[in-house]
């Protein structure tokens, strides 16, 4: 009986502390950095954009970063 209750209690403890009561924020989002070098390009208009957003104009032989 002894051992069932220290089983029960070391279970309810662990749920408590798993709980926040629902006040969790989001982890930061990850950020990487990316980079190349265009070459043999022909013609003018291509832009890189990330995620619908910081459109970047690429020309020909340009580093890119």
């Amino acid at each position: 009986m002894k051992s069932c209750a220290f089983a029960l209690t070391l279970m309810a403890s662990l749920s408590f502390l798993a709980c926040d009561g629902g006040k969790t924020t989001p982890p930061p989002p990850i950020m990487y950095t990316i980079g190349g070098m265009v070459s043999g390009l022909s013609g003018a208009g291509l832009v890189l954009q990330n995620n619908g957003g910081n459109n970047l104009p690429v020309s020909a032989n340009r580093s890119v970063r």
